[in-house]
């Protein structure tokens, strides 16, 4: 659309950031040019922030001129100075292309347009504004009722394009109401909503919208939208009654109303047998609500505006689009990426995994009568073989049964980023006061082994979770913080990156870091990556935590996977220290029991001569074996690569020993015969009543060691 009677705008403000996003917002306004000055000309731009920006206001529709106040969010008194001093409107710094062309294009017609928000706060406090600058709250009911039985909107179509091939795949309806005062879709919808008309008004939306479909080819789908409550009111089945639901797609919107989806499921649940999609807007609210979006199950996950705008050039975003995608592959649902206005924009999301998108860079929504539904658009050849922006890396494959697993597999990504880097998930307890290690790769997995636990304020992931994120360290030696902490020192880390684990709703469990010996190692292009993935870990360790309602829960959960072995699932050499310095806290008079140390014999040749799978398979195999040897609740662990121990808690020292290496040496018999492997295991144990500390509690036991079998 050309803006009736403007030919240029001029902006004025001393902010360079608002200057530049007003720019490349006007850029895509057809028939717009820039100008530097705004004197006489027909339209400006007054950032509300400027000296005497009143005075501005009041100089330029003298001069013949028309002006729109810039507000920054916070400053509705200013705006209201610059209404009563002429501004015929006012547009957010941060509006999206569209709207700003809606309120110059209102502006121009003489017509006062304000963002919602501003409108509401104004309702009180503008004298003399026009009246439809009190926002929605001023609409009188009666007015809202001739809006919706006379249907007084126009139903505009946007494409939904595949972003590999150009094929418009499905149109969403967009409502333009045409009744004074002229205002935005969303503030006739909250009006609606307080005057009691929301479902009336949403239902009447929807039967304009279905009756496109006819004038659609049959490969299309239409996007038609819906809040719960519209969707959940028994009238829908007539008002989509005859429409055939296997071209419709049902957006879900404003589902932040939601605690708990299943009444919308339930619902819903006929229609969809008959054909009806969904699709779900994350509203740019990160992971909060993901767990009901997998009860509903959408065909459709929508990336909003808020999240894809400038995506190419926010780590933040970058990071959450990653784990988004990787849920929505989990739960089988496509992504599609909204608001493209940037060809960066359209490659980055593609990168990502977003198949499909819409946006002003695609096509602007219009009629359904000019749009062109049975061509592919053309896309750019640089959007197709064009070099990858970001880490290339496939994040559904961290979404995994078990959190170890899927923790190792996030250090195995890093590693390969990173070769000469070492990385490492951690717990940080903050009411222990300790920092215990889940998962090691690198130097780290020998350094800072699985289950070893370390004073807090020792390591650099709690000052780094512990203030504003994610963290970058070029120089650790010459960091004030991280270069007098003992563990840095212990690593001989010269950087560090780092990134918080956390939970969906923000609360801070862990952490993600990686060390490097050499400074100047990592970068900032490594924190989008680091943060995605810590992200999705975030999302399985709630997911893996019993549904995660309960903190407390997940506390447990974290310090019981610290205390575990990831490749084995016995406890590792923490979890087993704490048993074994329980029962040496007893008298020894009351000591019951024996001490069993296990070794696998050359493991370096098993690996070498067999793999590293099958060595692992071994040692899975072995640890299996003890725990089904020894009883129920005897406590057994993994101490090194190819060392165990087992704490008999019995009675019957004599009876309990024979007993586990007779079930031992029958059970790796019969793994070696499967395996068709040589594997030499030695075991020897000592009463528990003749160890006197923790450390000379393995040596003991395996002076006495023999071979089995």
């Amino acid at each position: 659309m050309t803006l009736p009677d403007i030919t240029t705008v001029a902006i004025h403000s001393d902010d360079d950031g608002t200057v530049d996003r007003l720019s490349e917002m006007l850029r895509k306004v057809a028939g717009v040019r820039l100008v530097e000055d705004g004197d006489g000309r027909r339209m400006s731009l007054v950032d509300t922030r400027i000296a005497g920006a009143a005075a501005t206001v009041r100089r330029l529709v003298e001069g013949g001129g028309t002006c729109v106040a810039v507000s920054n969010g916070a400053d509705v008194d200013a705006v209201a100075e610059l209404l009563q001093a002429g501004a015929n409107g006012c547009v957010a710094a941060r509006a999206d292309a569209g709207t700003l062309e809606h309120c110059l294009s209102a502006a121009a017609r003489g017509t006062v347009t304000l963002p919602a928000d501003v409108a509401r706060s104004l309702a009180s406090r503008v004298a003399g504004a026009p009246a439809s600058a009190a926002g929605a709250p001023q609409i009188e009911r009666a007015l809202v009722e001739q809006v919706i039985v006379e249907r007084r909107f126009d139903i505009v179509a946007q494409p939904i394009v595949d972003l590999r091939t150009g094929e418009i795949v499905a149109v969403e309806s967009l409502a333009r109401f045409t009744a004074e005062p002229s205002l935005p879709p969303n503030v006739w919808l909250e009006a609606a909503e307080h005057a009691g008309l929301r479902v009336a008004m949403e239902h009447q939306l929807l039967r304009a919208a279905v009756a496109l479909l006819r004038s659609i080819p049959g490969h299309i789908a239409l996007n038609v939208n819906l809040s719960p409550a519209a969707a959940m009111d028994p009238a829908l089945a007539d008002v989509l009654d005859g429409v055939p639901l296997d071209r419709l797609i049902l957006e879900i919107t404003d589902h932040r109303q939601l605690d708990d989806y299943e009444p919308l499921s339930e619902a819903l649940s006929p229609l969809r047998t008959s054909g009806l999609r969904l699709a779900v807007d994350d509203s740019g609210n990160g992971l909060t609500s993901l767990q009901q979006f997998a009860q509903l199950a959408p065909s459709f996950m929508k990336l909003n505006r808020r999240l894809t705008r400038n995506i190419d050039r926010d780590p933040t975003k970058h990071a959450l689009a990653f784990a988004l995608t990787a849920f929505a592959a989990q739960i089988g649902s496509a992504i599609v990426a909204e608001g493209l206005e940037t060809e960066a924009e359209l490659q980055t999301l593609r990168t990502l995994g977003a198949l499909l998108g819409q946006g002003y860079l695609l096509a602007h929504p219009r009629p359904l009568d000019e749009l062109n539904l049975d061509a592919p658009l053309s896309l750019p050849a640089s959007r197709h073989g064009a070099a990858a922006e970001g880490p290339a890396f496939d994040l559904s494959e961290l979404v995994r049964a078990d959190f170890h697993e899927a923790a190792r597999v996030a250090l195995r990504m890093l590693g390969r980023q990173h070769p000469s880097a070492s990385y490492a998930v951690a717990h940080l307890d903050y009411v222990r006061r300790r920092h215990t290690v889940i998962a090691s790769r690198g130097s780290l997995a020998s350094q800072l082994e699985p289950g070893r636990s370390i004073p807090i304020d020792q390591t650099m992931s709690f000052h780094m979770a512990s203030g504003s994120g994610p963290r970058l360290c070029d120089d650790v030696d010459a960091d004030p913080v991280y270069g007098g902490l003992p563990l840095a020192r212990e690593l001989e880390a010269g950087s560090y990156v780092g990134v918080p684990l956390e939970l969906p709703d923000g609360t801070r469990m862990g952490a993600l870091f990686g060390v490097d010996r050499r400074p100047r190692a990592f970068s900032s292009d490594d924190l989008p990556l680091l943060g995605a993935i810590a992200t999705v870990l975030g999302t399985v360790l709630l997911e893996q935590s019993r549904g995660g309602r309960d903190r407390g829960e997940l506390l447990h959960y974290l310090r019981e996977l610290a205390r575990t072995d990831g490749v084995t699932g016995v406890l590792n050499r923490a979890g087993l220290t704490e048993f074994l310095d329980d029962e040496l806290q007893r008298p020894a008079g009351r000591r019951q029991g024996a001490y069993v140390a296990v070794e696998v014999q050359d493991f370096d040749s098993l690996r070498e001569q067999y793999g590293r799978t099958v060595a692992d398979l071994a040692i899975k195999d072995l640890a299996t074996a003890l725990r089904t040897s020894a009883e129920a609740l005897d406590p057994v662990g993994r101490l090194s690569e190819n060392c165990f121990g087992v704490l008999l808690l019995c009675d019957a020292y004599d009876e309990a020993v024979p007993r586990l290496f007779e079930g031992l040496t029958s059970r790796l018999a019969d793994f070696t015969m499967r395996r068709e492997i040589t594997m030499s295991v030695r075991a020897g144990a000592v009463p528990l009543k003749d160890v006197v500390q923790r450390d000379d509690a393995w040596t003991l036991a395996a002076a006495a060691a023999t071979r089995l079998g």
